[in-house]
């Protein structure tokens, strides 16, 4: 539904802003469908915490083992279950010449065999000026899995309406891989699922509704700024622009949303983030 636009995720009374996905589905088919090839839209549906899909019958949204949420409250997130979300991917740059693996700049989400959807923030010319030979590292769990998928990208697409420092409205980009992935031989990796295409401005505002609950998923910076080795989920609540968690953080909610941990409330549903 949304992709990490500046956040504090999981701590309470600091919600996140998150690029609202559903008011850029038209521009991302517009770029993807130059390759004429498929496009795969979210269903409606309550997932238990223990969401068991399989992966050969359903196009998105399947990771190669079950996701598993904790019924307690964990502030800041955990650990996710290995492989359980099969669709994130590291995009990594290297810092010095020894710098083997690469540092991770920031995560993304496969879309199709040769796009990736990230933050234009992540990506800008001025955001990388700093790393050389970028790559995508896919099919990962720990920032040094053994078995990674890599690919390098020979394109970057801003959307055009993206300025850095203007408080990060239009904050989402595409990576085009410079050789498409594999999803028949390579059961570590999957397509993400996208929001339908909405039929009024209206709808698009109200996607996520105020109260879904949402799993935010990434190696973000941890309170320490460290990136964390293991990938990372947080049970989060999307939260109406106009309360008052939200409104003095939000800059623009007809493109962005907020979202955080309510009350200390938990759920026994979720919906993908």
């Amino acid at each position: 539904m949304g992709i990490t636009s500046y956040s504090r995720c999981g701590i309470p009374g600091y919600p996140g802003i998150y690029t609202r996905l559903a008011y850029y589905i038209d521009w991302i088919n517009s770029i993807i469908k130059s390759h004429n090839e498929s496009l795969y839209i979210t269903t409606t549906r309550s997932p238990p915490v223990d969401y068991t899909c399989d992966r050969n019958k359903v196009q998105c949204g399947c990771g190669y083992k079950p996701v598993k949420l904790p019924n307690s409250r964990i502030i800041g997130g955990e650990d996710a279950i290995p492989n359980s979300w099969s669709m994130i991917v590291s995009i990594r740059g290297k810092l010095f010449d020894g710098d083997i693996n690469g540092t991770h700049i920031c995560g993304g989400t496969i879309l199709n065999e040769w796009y990736i959807l990230t933050a234009a923030h992540c990506v800008d010319n001025s955001s990388l000026s700093i790393y050389s030979n970028l790559t995508v590292a896919i099919g990962i769990h720990r920032h040094l899995e053994q078995n990674q998928t890599t690919r390098k990208f020979d394109r970057i697409i801003l959307h055009p309406l993206w300025e850095k420092g203007k408080p990060l409205s239009n904050d989402i980009a595409l990576l085009h891989l410079s050789e498409p992935l594999d999803f028949e031989t390579n059961p570590f990796i999957s397509r993400t699922c996208r929001p339908p295409r909405m039929n009024s401005t209206e709808d698009i505002f109200n996607y996520p509704l105020n109260g879904t609950i949402l799993a935010a998923i990434g190696w973000g910076l941890a309170d320490n700024l460290t990136s964390p080795e293991i990938l990372q989920q947080v049970n989060l609540y999307a939260i109406h622009h106009n309360d008052s968690a939200c409104a003095h953080v939000i800059h623009d909610h007809e493109v962005q949303f907020c979202a955080g941990v309510s009350d200390g409330r938990k759920s026994k549903y979720y919906t993908i983030l």
